[in-house]
């Protein structure tokens, strides 16, 4: 029998091993859409022309790290709707256009670190209310435009420490109510916004 009239089209696949783009000229990843599953770390580095993350929906677990890092032209994290946990550590900064991380709105667990760092653009964390768990330390340093932590009402465990640095337009009653809020806070909450 011929295989005329079949379609052979990957529609699925899962890499063993980490996925890792960096200085792409990709404006997306669509090119990504059949990826069901990563078995390491995604890796999203140094990327000057990707906007979105468009093509990171079947994205559900990641048993590595999650880095979004230096993608200078990145203005959403839209792509990764459905990606609920992380084990290792969520890393997003010096994406200077990045205005929000809606994208993350399934996020409810990292197992270790999370860490938000040189986002200019960021007002809010619109996209981390789902965010329960973080079983390292949180750090949101150097953001000079956010002004609302209040999506980080449902987050319940940190198990290190919650570092709230250089964040000018944050109102200090703002960042001790995030403090108090957490339920198990293990290693301190650290508050310098200047």
């Amino acid at each position: 029998m011929g295989t005329q009239g079949r379609d052979h089209r990957i529609r699925s696949w899962r890499v063993t091993g980490d996925v890792i783009v960096e200085h792409s000229d990709r404006v997306d990843l669509s090119e990504l859409s059949c990826l069901t599953g990563i078995d390491g770390s995604l890796m999203l580095q140094y990327n000057e022309a990707l906007r979105t993350l468009v093509g990171l929906e079947g994205l559900e677990t990641l048993p590595g790290s999650l880095y979004l890092w230096q993608n200078t032209a990145l203005k959403s994290a839209t792509g990764l709707e459905n990606l609920r946990s992380v084990d290792s550590i969520v890393a997003i900064g010096f994406n200077h256009e990045l205005t929000g991380l809606e994208g993350l709105r399934g996020l409810e667990t990292v197992g270790e670190y999370l860490q938000l760092d040189y986002n200019e653009q960021v007002t809010s964390l619109d996209g981390l209310e789902s965010l329960v768990t973080i079983e390292g330390s949180l750090s949101l340093w150097n953001h000079p435009r956010l002004t609302d932590l209040s999506r980080l009402s449902a987050l319940d465990r940190i198990g290190g420490t919650l570092q709230l640095r250089s964040n000018a337009a944050l109102a200090p009653e703002n960042a001790q109510a995030l403090c108090d809020n957490v339920e198990e806070l293990a290693g301190g909450c650290y508050i310098d916004l200047e």
